[in-house]
C-alpha cells in the first residue's frame, strides 16, 4: 500500500510524542468519551448547536432559497464550536445525498471568514508573514520563505471520504 510509509512516521511521531492534538486524540481509543460524541437527533443537543451564538459569521454564497436544513446548521455549529480546540477531529456521518458536502461548503466558508478577521489585525497585511529562509533556484538567485504570524493559523482543514466522488 502506498500509505505504509505515511503510517510508520505517523506511528513513530506519536511513540515520540511528537505529534498534533487531532491526532493524539483520534490515536488514544480512551479519550474519545461518550462527552466528545453529539447526536443531533437529541432534541437538548440540537437546540444547544442551534443557539445564534454559533452561527458563524461567514456561508458559501448560494441563493437565498438554498439555506442549510436545522440538523445541517446545527452540524456547522458544533463543528466550528469543537475545531476551536485547536487539532481537533470532526466526523460526520450519514447516508448519500443528505448534504454532507453542502456542509462542508459552510464550514470552509466561516473559517475562511475568520481567517480573514485575523488578517484584519494587521495594519499592512505584509506584518502577517515573516521571512524564515532562502531556497536557493539557481543562477545565485533566491526564492525567499515566509511563515505565517499564528493569528492567522489554526484554520486549516483536512477533508477525508472512501467516496471517490466527494
Amino acid at each position: 500500500s502506498f500509505f505504509v510509509e505515511d503510517l510508520r512516521k505517523v506511528t513513530e511521531a506519536f511513540a515520540q510524542d511528537d505529534c498534533g492534538a487531532g491526532i493524539k486524540s483520534y490515536l488514544r481509543e480512551k479519550e474519545i468519551s461518550e462527552a466528545n460524541k453529539f447526536n443531533l437527533d437529541d432534541r437538548k443537543v440540537l437546540e444547544k448547536f442551534v443557539a445564534p451564538k454559533y452561527i458563524p459569521l461567514g456561508r458559501w454564497a448560494s441563493d437565498d432559497d438554498k439555506y442549510q436544513s436545522l440538523l445541517q446548521q446545527a452540524g456547522i455549529n458544533l463543528a466550528l464550536a469543537k475545531t476551536e480546540q485547536n487539532g481537533s477531529i470532526f466526523s460526520v456521518n450519514g447516508p448519500p445525498g443528505t448534504g454532507k458536502s453542502t456542509m462542508l461548503r459552510d464550514i470552509i466558508a466561516a473559517l475562511m471568514v475568520e481567517r480573514a478577521m485575523g488578517l484584519t489585525r494587521f495594519d499592512n497585511p505584509h506584518d502577517a508573514f515573516s521571512q524564515v529562509a532562502e531556497i536557493p533556484v539557481g543562477n545565485g538567485m533566491k526564492i525567499p520563505l515566509y511563515k505565517p504570524d499564528s493569528q492567522i493559523t489554526g484554520y486549516e482543514i483536512v477533508v477525508a471520504s472512501s467516496n471517490n466522488t466527494a
